[in-house]
């Protein structure tokens, strides 16, 4: 085996090593994403987007209300 053949399987080798430890680091910091993101949200906190999405039902069960409200009125 040449040297340049030897430099080229060792760069393969270590790209695969980086790969794998790339992918650990994903996979460690997704579980403690997902175990971060329970305990916040045992504490009574959400994420902006699940507020936002209940302030949109919210005003959607308001709106509803005001329009049952102005129905029973009426009648």
């Amino acid at each position: 085996m040449s040297s340049k053949e030897t430099v080229k399987a060792i760069i393969e080798v270590l790209k695969d090593k980086t790969q794998d430890i790339n992918h650990v680091n994903d996979e460690v910091i997704s579980s403690l994403h997902e175990q971060i993101t329970k305990i916040i949200e045992s504490m009574g906190y959400v994420k902006k987007e699940r507020y936002e999405g209940l302030l949109q039902v919210i005003k959607h069960l308001e709106n509803r209300i005001n329009d049952l409200e102005k129905e029973h009125k009426s009648d």
